[in-house]
């Protein structure tokens, strides 16, 4: 798997092998629920990314330094580039080379349209 960020445009590039599936809908509509179900059916992974954040937090990474600067710890958005940045690292990591399942990615317009570029 080959992946590229534009950190002038804040895009994302990812050469992907498997298929990305995007739970999308709003807070407690079971997209984690369902997201597990699809993942132990489909043996591809299930990816929160409220729990990369916070594991990202806990684990004091470059990242997770940069997501408690934007206060994320106390219910504070991440920045878009950041959130990307986050994604990007997920996404590329040998865990998810033949898919996975995204759980709270994209959440709003401009992430989708970013991440239909991909």
């Amino acid at each position: 798997m080959k992946g590229s960020v534009d950190n002038n445009k804040s895009t994302l590039k990812i050469n992907h092998n498997g298929r990305i599936i995007l739970m999308v809908g709003p807070p407690g509509s079971g997209k984690g629920t369902q997201g597990e179900l699809l993942s132990a059916v489909l043996g591809i992974p299930h990816i929160s990314t409220g729990a990369l954040f916070r594991e990202e937090m806990a684990n004091g990474t470059d990242l997770g330094k940069k997501l408690l600067e934007e206060k994320v710890d106390q219910g504070c958005f991440a920045s878009d580039p950041l959130v990307y940045e986050v994604v990007k690292s997920k996404l590329s990591s040998a865990e998810c080379r033949n898919g996975c399942i995204l759980d709270g990615f994209p959440r709003k317009v401009e992430q989708a349209e970013k991440f239909s570029e991909y």
